[in-house]
């Protein structure tokens, strides 16, 4: 399955920014050591966002995040954000399965 690994980024601090990608990005190795792909949307769109020089950073942020929900299989919420809401609310209304803990996640083919 193509998982979106979903949680808080936004923080009082760039450290603290920093932090919550890194912890997104090591849930998301552990999705794909059980044989998923994992999609960290945030991973993706920042660095488009950088580039183009948006003023408002969160809503490009939020529009590619979206999308990239549309596409996946299911959605891996490991904290609530507004952001996260928004993409769990995407995959909720295409009917994909939600899971919080990375224990509910179903094996996937061997690698």
């Amino acid at each position: 399955m193509l998982v979106m690994v979903s949680g808080p980024v936004s923080a009082e601090s760039e450290k603290m920014r920093m932090d919550n990608i890194a912890t997104l990005n090591r849930v998301a190795a552990e999705v794909f050591k059980r044989g998923h792909i994992p999609l960290v949307a945030v991973n993706a769109a920042a660095p488009v966002i950088e580039e183009a020089g948006i003023a408002d950073k969160y809503e490009a942020m939020m529009a590619i995040c979206e999308a990239l929900a549309e596409r996946c299989d299911a959605v891996l919420l490991i904290g609530e954000s507004g952001g996260a809401c928004r993409e769990l609310e995407v995959l909720q209304r295409c009917g994909r399965p939600v899971f919080h803990h990375l224990n509910e996640l179903p094996d996937g083919p061997a690698r």
